[in-house]
């Protein structure tokens, strides 16, 4: 009895200790998250799009189509984003703050499910989950990269949340394959899919599961998958068969007829890297790190003994190893946040190997958290043309143009830097006409291409005669 007791006590004291190293951490990661977050977000086009969406869902106007890929020629993706930042846009009465609520909470469900799924996958190979989820989320909390990723509100946010739940059903699968736990990862799988295409990528961490699903020739469990992976796309299937395959027609004529002059992948990834590590941007450094991460985890795998560790380190260096040359030869001209996925795998094995030199690896983290957060607190101010900024000229004009004469608006500014407005000017109920006769009042950007123009927080607006 006095064992027992004494061991329930020793448990108890380590969930303490895990639960006071939990909450500090925690309060870092929203604090880089929430703080000044109105003047940090932008509310550009993709917000526009998804608040217009949201709100036309809350009216009653159900879509079955969602964000659109690479512009105009693009092809969509199914709707399920528009659908989550719903809720939020009717519990602020279709404020666009909404989106600063959605980026909170999702930052949480962020935290709390990289916590669970850490913990579980490594706890019983080392015995030190919690530590290692400890480790990867002090990372994140003050990486710029992962602040970066954390703080727009768009699609490809959900991405290392849907990743993080992935590689959980992956470790489960690695030690038992069964036919409910294949249908669920294929659902994430498809899931991830439904809100941005990098997630394709995340399959290759399934490579030693459908390698012993085809040594065992058990394809039916394979099936289950597939199955799973095709749920979340019946929207679009079922937009397509109503309106003549056009969505599937635009993915074909953006897969067969995208050209790239330059292939941009390894500048990019250099920026991607640039921006983790705090040094200046090259091909080589994108490069070098990318061939180190690598030797790194096939290393992990040599060395590690036990079966489903060295699997789950199998699957997470497919991942890593495959993206970079699967990018330059076919898709050839990614942004920066298409490799948002790899961030996870990054500070996972990082986070991994800090864990089994206990002293020595909390001095690194520990010093890769200062560095980090110190490049992080240039994130903490107002961005150009924020939400805020545009909040406070469009309410500006309203309070200066009630019971006026009938006036029309314009946009001198930058290409693209119109987007968000008209969104503003519905919600405040500015009563401008859209008649080119009219008097034209104007947003300017940047504000000393007109003198006589009113200063809004940086946004310019021209009144004739003022």
């Amino acid at each position: 009895m006095l064992i027992i007791f004494l061991t329930g006590i020793h448990k108890d004291k380590k969930r303490l200790t895990y639960f006071v190293l939990t909450l500090p951490i925690f309060g870092i990661f929203i604090f880089f998250r929430a703080y000044n977050l109105n003047s940090r977000i932008i509310f550009g086009w993709d917000q526009e799009r998804d608040a217009l969406a949201a709100i036309n869902i809350l009216a009653g106007k159900f879509t079955l189509l969602g964000p659109r890929i690479q512009g105009p020629m693009g092809f969509f993706l199914p709707p399920y984003f528009f659908y989550l930042l719903a809720p939020f846009y009717a519990l602020s009465n279709h404020s666009p703050v909404a989106i600063s609520s959605f980026i909170i909470f999702s930052a949480t469900v962020f935290f709390v499910t990289s916590y669970f799924v850490i913990s579980k996958i490594f706890n019983n190979a080392t015995g030190g989950g919690k530590y290692i989820a400890l480790l990867f989320l002090a990372l994140w909390a003050v990486n710029p990269l992962a602040i970066s990723i954390d703080t727009i509100s768009w699609n490809p946010v959900v991405v290392p949340t849907l990743l993080m739940i992935f590689v959980y059903f992956y470790f489960l699968c690695l030690k038992q394959i069964n036919k409910a736990i294949l249908f669920f990862s294929g659902l994430i799988f498809g899931l991830g899919m439904s809100f941005h295409t990098q997630f394709v990528f995340a399959l290759l961490l399934f490579i030693p599961v459908l390698i012993d699903i085809f040594k065992s020739k058990k394809f039916n469990l394979f099936i289950c998958f597939i199955i799973g992976a095709a749920i979340p796309f019946l929207p679009i299937l079922f937009f397509d068969i109503r309106h003549n395959f056009l969505n599937l027609h635009q993915l074909l004529n953006y897969s067969l007829n995208s050209s790239v002059v330059e292939n941009r992948t390894l500048v990019v990834w250099g920026n991607v890297i640039s921006f983790v590590t705090g040094f200046s941007s090259t091909k080589l450094l994108g490069l070098s790190f990318y061939i180190l991460m690598s030797v790194i985890l096939v290393v992990l795998i040599s060395k590690t003994k036990d079966i489903v560790n060295k699997k789950l380190f199998a699957g997470l260096s497919y991942v890593w190893i495959f993206s970079l040359p699967i990018f330059c030869l076919i898709l050839k001209n990614p942004s920066e946040y298409y490799f948002n996925y790899l961030l996870v795998i990054l500070f996972l094995i990082t986070a991994y190997l800090a864990s089994l030199k206990k002293i020595f690896g909390i001095i690194i983290i520990i010093i890769l958290v200062i560095c980090f957060a110190s490049r992080s607190l240039p994130l903490l101010k107002n961005t150009q043309y924020n939400l805020q900024q545009k909040t406070d000229s469009v309410v500006f004009l309203k309070n200066i143009t009630q019971n006026t004469n009938p006036f029309n608006i314009s946009f001198d500014v930058p290409a693209n830097e119109d987007s968000g407005f008209r969104y503003l000017l519905q919600y405040y109920k500015v009563n401008y006409s859209g008649n080119s006769k009219d008097s034209l009042i104007e947003f300017v950007v940047p504000v000393i291409k007109k003198p006589t123009a009113f200063n809004v927080g940086g946004i310019g607006i021209y009144v004739p005669g003022k």
